[in-house]
């Protein structure tokens, strides 16, 4: 979502995300710099690494993993907006073998 700001475009990227995990999890999603010294690269990373998911279904938990780096890009003058870089979204059993990835 673009934003006229880098923290507009950010906050409108990230809303969903975190209105999404807090429909199965009280984990949160950060940000955090990718790479120090000038890198525009950040990573989100969830506060649980991996996020364990339980269900009366399931014998044993889930693990959850999430890595996603973007960056933000000025499109005009007044135009920022968000540019995923890498992402990695992995489902493992829990003995870590994965299910999805």
């Amino acid at each position: 979502m673009p934003g006229r700001t880098r923290a507009e475009a950010r906050d409108g990227f990230l809303a969903p995300l975190r209105r999404a995990l807090s429909c199965f999890t009280t984990a949160q999603l950060f940000v955090s710099r990718s790479h120090p010294s000038g890198s525009n690269l950040e990573a989100l990373a969830l506060s649980e690494d991996p996020l364990l998911l339980y269900s009366e279904h399931l014998t044993d938990a889930v693990q959850f993993q999430l890595r996603h780096q973007f960056q933000l890009v000025k499109v005009h003058e007044h135009s920022w907006h968000v540019s995923s870089v890498a992402y990695f979204y992995q489902l493992s059993d829990s003995n870590g073998t994965e299910l999805v990835a």
